[in-house]
């Protein structure tokens, strides 16, 4: 039995500018909303008289909807037009995000986040340190993550074009893996007064690490299954990714909100403020006197670090996980017709 013949459309060098550029316009409005909206969520959350409880579930409600939805839309794109798909989840991120910002309060705005999240498929977080913990306005949180960003662009420039010149991924992933280790190590020793030099310098290493790992593991699967399964596959990593996110932001999250209530009650007791009319629970740190903000920036500052060990913790299995995988090479061929069985 002969193999079926194939049909190879010609697409001009115009035609893919075109797509790509459109496919970079949808990328870069999703990841607004892990970039701009997180590092304004802080002001946003106190304006609505919101609570730390709150705050994590605006972006955990998201990142559930999109754990949830990742492998569906990898499974669609396997079947149906991936054109449309595309445009279908850029129309509901777009109606999630203007319900969100009419919401009037915490309770719409998780509501909101939650269905937006099926369109966004993921996001997250530093936002809450150099704000609440440290004084910074969302744009300077937002400059002040430079150094985070610049690392994992520069990592994954040039560990992606170390891979195409060796064909070797494993050794760029374990690299990040153990990388990350240390830069959330780093950041676990930072306060309410660390220098913005060290607290850079941490950023800068996660970064690095991230930039080696994570699109790398993406790359490593596609390479392992038939290009007519990689939408389910690339689907299936972006979900357990999702899923970790989801679990990691609720779990330490709240360890998060533990730390700093337990810090804000013993450090108002000490001061002879009565904790329970003095409002250390609200984010609104505006409508609080002097002397309750100070406390509530030292909890929080004095929490994160604690949140970053935690993390080393858990990034030390995913370096574990590095070292197991198999060696793998960037396929040679396209791999886009199977091989016919005789009958």
């Amino acid at each position: 039995m002969s193999a079926p013949a194939t049909t190879t459309a010609t697409v001009s060098h115009r035609q893919v500018l075109e797509a790509l550029s459109g496919l970079l316009l949808a990328l870069f409005v999703a990841m607004l909303s892990s970039t701009v909206v997180s590092t304004a969520l802080p002001p946003i959350i106190g304006a609505l008289n919101g609570s730390q409880t709150q705050y994590t579930w605006v972006v955990t409600a998201t990142l559930l909807t999109a754990t949830a939805t990742t492998p569906v839309w990898g499974k669609l794109a396997d079947l149906f037009d991936k054109k449309t798909l595309v445009q279908i989840a850029i129309v509901i991120f777009v109606v999630g995000s203007v319900v969100s910002g009419f919401a009037q309060s915490a309770g719409q705005l998780i509501a909101a986040r939650a269905f937006q999240g099926i369109g966004v498929g993921g996001a997250v977080f530093l936002g809450q340190y150099f704000q609440i913990g440290r004084g910074y306005s969302p744009t300077e949180a937002g400059l002040l993550t430079i150094p985070l960003m610049a690392g994992v662009l520069g990592a994954s420039i040039v560990s992606g074009r170390l891979i195409t010149k060796t064909g070797r991924i494993k050794p760029y992933i374990v690299a990040g893996a153990a990388t990350l280790v240390l830069g959330f190590l780093a950041l676990g020793r930072i306060d309410h007064e660390t220098s913005l030099v060290l607290v850079g310098g941490s950023m800068l290493l996660v970064g690095v690490g991230v930039g080696m790992s994570m699109q790398n593991l993406v790359l490593a699967v596609q390479n392992t299954v038939p290009l007519k399964d990689i939408g389910a596959a690339s689907s299936t990593i972006a979900f357990f990714r999702s899923l970790g996110g989801t679990i990691g932001v609720s779990v330490l999250g709240a360890v998060l909100a533990r730390r700093v209530e337990d810090a804000i009650t013993r450090d108002l007791a000490a001061a002879g403020i009565p904790a329970g009319g003095a409002g250390g629970g609200n984010l609104n740190l505006n409508v609080l006197p002097d002397a309750v903000q100070h406390i509530v920036r030292a909890a929080y500052g004095d929490a994160t670090g604690h949140i970053f060990v935690i993390s080393a913790a858990i990034a030390v299995v995913g370096v574990v996980a590095a070292l197991l995988l198999k060696p793998i090479t960037l396929r040679t061929s396209l791999d886009l017709v199977e091989t016919p069985t005789a009958v």
